[in-house]
């Protein structure tokens, strides 16, 4: 990527506990400005209600006599106490505060220091907080007045929801690694229970919240250097008893993996469509998707092909109503501190670099902060990688200009073929192997601490699976946008799963993972309402009441779009469709008991196939070939 493009990326603090530490400050006042010292308030709620905040002052050299601010609120923490004590180094503070802010970190309503109790994730009640919270900044003797939200992964969906009911201060938003459903992007994509984020999330941030170290597999428990004693106490509460009085209103917190293990359906969840004072009901990014606050505030959105369903929410926005958001999908971890190509060595640097990014959010917010004029294109443009040819790109419509679907069929001897079915009587059978997994490093736990993604090379893992691959492709070959399966499906049992994994493999016979999409099997209604956003295929509700278990023995028709992707395949390689019933590491089990064994058709009366979106090469002269 060049330089003018790396100010659409930039990397924020780990999305598990943004790691900075809090000291002393008394109240500042504009005469006092000349001698910035980081610090923590008490910030009141029109409810009542005390929220923690840090706040981080620029070097006086930086000062000018009124200054910006950039707010994010998180429930991770928003500072940490050590024995001994010391300021964790953070990276994006410094660099914030260098180039003029002050930067404000809260603690969401019922975590960290802050009081109240949360009865759901990303609750209404949360949400009304973020624009009293701006209207505050933004009152302080210091403040010009101008606030810009900003976040990663939790924090980057709040730093979006907080342009809902925004404060007339609130100028610009960076939403970074977001969900946009909540529901398909990361706790149930296609139905399926994540098991990380029921698991591993669940359990650490009950552990948050009660002010205990989170330990076993919450990977930010893990540490060699001082002694993580828990969230800092804010400036003043010298004995503790205010965080002690805040963490006892956590306990009726509700109990996230509890809440995750009960819920099956989208309903369960209780998503709201207005910021109603139902404090039990969860407010997502999809149902605002044409909300007039959210599309006027400029807005810079970014996700990964690589990392959940990100660069879905991505797409869906830009596609969707792009609005005044700038938009960006790379090939990174969550967070972006990894490169994730899948062509590339796992230990290929990540670039552009941290230092890069943090710079390029700054310049990015700088003239919104400043007031200065900020000229932007009639229609936003979305900035993509290809990975494999590892090149950035851009484009104005979705999918790219040149994009057209090629076919491919499922058929005898487990190859993908250009052509389809003429006769009856074709089946694969594939009974499930519970034991299949792509691993602890796959898109779905790289939200959990944030480590690298990397799958390896599949071709061990593809014997517990139904592989379906395709003759050397005769030429180079880019797939770019959201792939689709169609499989004609009967299984000895009511519920189930598919899992599809669209794979490269090299003619040495190295198998690569593009993508992934998958089906609980009781969600295999395609509905005929309109999808509240671009689903880019098959719209399913995963609605109780669209629940349609099968019929053993039946052939069924399972239509699945796959995550997007960009990629660049070389001749020589093949494609291979994989077909699963389970991943053991990403997923809960379906059904719960039982062995199915499942049957693929592939006939002329049941034709199964894989449709990718294959974009024509353009020439010197700006022409598709």
């Amino acid at each position: 990527m060049s330089a003018a493009r790396s100010s659409v990326i930039v990397r924020a603090a780990s999305a598990v506990v943004l790691s900075i530490a809090v000291f002393s400050l008394a109240s500042v006042s504009a005469a006092e400005i000349s001698a910035p010292r980081p610090g923590s308030v008490y910030i009141p709620m029109p409810d009542g209600t005390r929220l923690a905040a840090d706040l981080w002052w620029p070097p006086e050299s930086a000062l000018q006599t009124k200054v910006p601010a950039v707010v994010s609120f998180t429930r991770y923490w928003r500072s940490r106490s050590f024995d001994p004590a010391q300021r964790d180094a953070d990276p994006v503070i410094d660099a914030m505060t260098a180039a003029g802010a002050v930067v404000v970190i809260i603690d969401a309503r019922g975590s960290g220091a802050s009081f109240g109790r949360r009865d759901t994730e990303f609750s209404t009640c949360e949400v009304r907080d973020f624009g009293p919270v701006v209207d505050w900044v933004a009152a302080q003797a210091w403040s010009n007045g101008r606030v810009a939200t900003y976040g990663e992964s939790y924090s980057g969906n709040t730093a979006e929801a907080a342009a809902i009911a925004p404060s007339s201060a609130l100028v610009a938003a960076v939403a970074l690694f977001t969900d946009f459903d909540a529901y398909s992007s990361i706790l149930f994509p296609g139905g399926l229970r994540n098991a990380f984020i029921s698991g591993v999330w669940g359990a650490g941030v009950q552990a948050l919240d009660r002010n205990e170290v989170p330990q076993g597999e919450w990977r930010s428990g893990k540490s060699t250097g001082p002694r993580l004693l828990g969230v800092q106490p804010v400036q003043g509460d010298t004995d503790g008893q205010q965080l002690k009085a805040a963490v006892a209103q956590h306990h009726s917190n509700l109990d996230v993996s509890r809440w995750l293990m009960k819920a099956e359906f989208r309903d369960d969840l209780k998503f709201a469509a207005a910021l109603s004072a139902r404090c039990d009901h969860m407010v997502a990014p999809y149902q605002f998707l044409q909300n007039p606050t959210r599309r006027s505030l400029p807005m810079l959105h970014w996700g990964s092909w690589m990392d959940a369903g990100t660069a879905a929410g991505v797409l869906a926005r830009f596609v969707g109503d792009a609005g005044a958001g700038e938009y960006v999908i790379g090939a990174w971890s969550h967070g972006a501190a990894f490169d994730a190509d899948i062509f590339a060595p796992a230990d290929t640097p990540v670039a552009p670099s941290v230092p890069a990014q943090i710079q390029g959010v700054i310049d990015y917010l700088q003239p919104f902060l400043n007031a200065s004029a900020v000229s932007r294109s009639s229609r936003p443009v979305l900035r993509y990688y290809t990975m494999g040819e590892k090149r950035w790109k851009q484009t104005e419509q979705w999918p790219p200009k040149g994009t057209a679907d090629q076919v491919w069929y499922l058929g005898p001897e487990q190859r993908l073929l250009s052509v389809g079915p003429t006769r009856a009587g074709g089946t694969d059978i594939y009974k499930v192997d519970y034991s299949a997994r792509t691993g602890r490093n796959s898109r779905w736990a790289t939200q959990v601490g944030g480590p690298d993604v990397i799958y390896g090379d599949r071709r061990l893992a593809d014997q517990k699976l139904l592989t379906y691959t395709s003759a050397p492709l005769a030429v180079v070959t880019e797939i770019t946008g959201h792939p689709s399966v169609t499989l004609q499906v009967s299984s000895t049992h009511p519920d189930g799963a598919i899992i599809v994994y669209l794979e490269a493999v090299s003619p040495q016979g190295a198998v690569h993972m593009i993508t992934e999409g998958q089906l609980r099997l009781i969600h295999r209604r395609v509905s005929s309402a309109p999808s509240p956003y671009p689903t880019f295929g098959a719209y399913h509700t995963f609605k109780r009441q669209d629940a349609m278990p099968l019929r053993p023995g039946e052939v069924a028709e399972i239509a699945i779009t796959l995550l997007p992707t960009s990629v660049r395949i070389p001749q020589g390689f093949s494609l291979r469709l994989a077909i699963a019933g389970h991943d053991q590491d990403a997923f809960h089990r379906y059904p719960t008991r039982g062995f199915p064994t499942i049957k693929i058709h592939r006939e002329q009366a049941f034709v199964s196939s894989l449709t990718v979106p294959v974009v024509a090469p353009i020439g010197d002269d700006g022409e598709m070939k």
